[in-house]
């Protein structure tokens, strides 16, 4: 294993920025359709309640937790959980979704050690009674968490979601080059180029069905985000009110080749 790798992660932090969309299919019947798939077994696993601490958490390392995973669903779940997501994620969000799980699979050859990188060992868990007031759903494994939260119909809020690429370079076949690499140079230029900031926000708002997408980045281009500039342990924070963009660098050496990330945080103040 080659010393000297550099994974750049880039974090954005995001408080109060709340939004009402409705959407022409209907979150809460496909909720409703998977939770119906469940045994007694995997409900205790796929099921919280809304007021849960867990429900906000990020957790992008590889590894097993309490939620249910993919490989643990039979064919029924399986395809109930897949159309949940096709449906309730942006296009783009839902082709991001699949390029990370497929990078994941790339990392489990690389490392010898397919039972660990496993892209099958992504993870969701809906919190709430879907329908029945607010809910909320997380999809989340390495390098990957995403959460939707509802009320009712209504989207409400796209965060927190974290997304990184590892490896970020391969020539593997299927897929692509570069997944988020571009993104660093736009994010450490944030501070004084207004279209650098703007590809950097609306990479990080992709995911998010409109409307909800578009409230999101007119109220961060309103906030001037990304404005100041201070020096961190892991590299670069751009700072402006309560949003925050953290490049991060750190070094490591267990795969020869570099990996970029972004993580949008919605902080409880």
């Amino acid at each position: 294993m080659a010393p000297g790798r550099v994974i750049g992660v880039l974090a954005v932090v995001i408080l109060s920025l709340g939004a009402t969309v409705a959407r022409a299919e209907s979150p809460t019947s496909l909720a409703k359709a998977f939770i119906e798939t469940l045994s007694e077994d995997e409900s205790q696993a796929a099921l919280a309640s809304f007021g849960s601490s867990d429900r906000m958490a990020i957790r992008f390392t590889p590894g097993r937790r309490g939620d249910l995973s993919l490989k643990a669903m039979d064919t029924e779940t399986w395809l109930a959980a897949t159309r949940f997501l096709q449906q309730t994620l942006s296009v783009e969000g839902f082709r991001m979704v699949e390029l990370i799980r497929q990078r994941e699979a790339i990392l489990g050859e690389i490392t010898d050690n397919p039972d660990y990188r496993d892209p099958k060992l992504y993870y969701l868990a809906i919190f709430g009674d879907p329908g029945n007031g607010p809910w909320a759903y997380r999809f989340e494994g390495h390098h990957l968490s995403i959460s939707m939260t509802y009320r009712d119909d209504q989207l409400v809020s796209g965060v927190p979601v974290m997304l990184a690429s590892n490896p970020e370079k391969t020539d593997r076949s299927g897929a692509p080059p570069e997944l988020l690499g571009p993104l660093v140079a736009d994010a450490r230029a944030a501070v004084d180029n207004d279209a650098a900031r703007t590809r950097v926000i609306d990479a990080l708002t992709a995911h998010i069905p409109e409307p909800l997408r578009a409230r999101y980045r007119a109220e961060l281009s309103e906030r001037r985000a990304l404005m100041n500039k201070s020096t961190t342990w892991s590299g670069l924070d751009l700072k402006s009110g309560d949003t925050s963009l953290e490049i991060e660098t750190n070094q490591t050496n267990h795969i020869p080749r570099h990996g970029l990330g972004l993580r949008w945080r919605e902080v409880t103040r």
